[in-house]
């Protein structure tokens, strides 16, 4: 369908396109300048929270388009797995993959400090009964306009990666800061906002997640192995009661 760019944060690369059936929240990959009134042809999906704007391309014939990619870059069943080490890889094998020492590690769990996308994080491996079963990415960063950019810039490229998400969620506690995108990352700090993704791969869930607790954010992406997912909560859930 057609509409109008209503405001777009270039910096960001996200915005609001203004059609005949309200307006639609658009993240692109590629920043570009989008001026407002902008002509752009767009497809709306329906989210929890409101339209989503996909497959956004300008305006007129033989438009260039945006973003919103509807295919996976890479073939799925490369997708699985976490850093490339497979599901029910040993610490020996991630060890080895990693080509480092951990910063701290135990019988379940193995962490090292690096980045992902030039964004600095701790990178997580969970192991159940010796075998990976989970990996997760925590984002270390000191802003709280940097974490909400981080966590623009990993959906995008997790989007490149593996194609549009198959759960979208924006959840908003309290809406004082909703029409204003330059309050986004107060929201979140505040809990009044958290923002989700999710992929689905063949063997894997991917999460990335936005949201905060005391005013402390919490920026993550966790690769899940659908296979151990099972196990992997029993052995959290005997981990809570272990105390009691």
């Amino acid at each position: 369908m057609l509409g109008t760019i209503k405001w777009f944060d270039a910096e960001r690369g996200f915005g609001f396109i203004a059609y005949d059936g309200g307006e639609a929240f658009v993240h692109v990959s590629s920043i570009l300048d989008l001026k407002p009134g902008r002509p752009v042809m767009f497809d709306v999906v329906s989210s929890e929270h409101g339209p989503i704007a996909m497959d956004v391309s300008l305006g007129g014939s033989g438009g260039s388009q945006l973003g919103g990619a509807p295919r996976r870059t890479v073939p799925a069943q490369d997708g699985d797995g976490f850093r490339g080490c497979a599901w029910r890889s040993s610490q020996r094998d991630v060890r080895a993959a990693e080509g480092a020492a951990p910063s701290s590690d135990g019988p379940d769990l193995m962490v090292f400090d690096g980045a992902v996308a030039t964004i600095p994080c701790r990178i997580v491996y969970i192991f159940v009964e010796g075998e990976l079963s989970r990996g997760k990415y925590m984002v270390t960063r000191y802003s709280d306009e940097q974490y909400l950019d981080d966590f623009f810039t990993l959906s995008a490229l997790l989007t490149e990666k593996y194609g549009e998400p198959h759960e979208i969620n924006d959840i908003w506690r309290d809406s004082t800061y909703r029409s204003d995108s330059s309050m986004y990352a107060r929201a979140i700090s505040y809990g009044h906002l958290s923002l989700y993704r999710t992929w689905s791969l063949p063997h894997t869930d991917v999460d990335l997640g936005i949201t905060a607790e005391d005013y402390s954010i919490s920026l993550v992406v966790q690769y899940q192995s659908k296979a151990l997912a099972a196990a992997d909560e029993a052995q959290l859930n005997a981990a809570r009661l272990k105390d009691l």
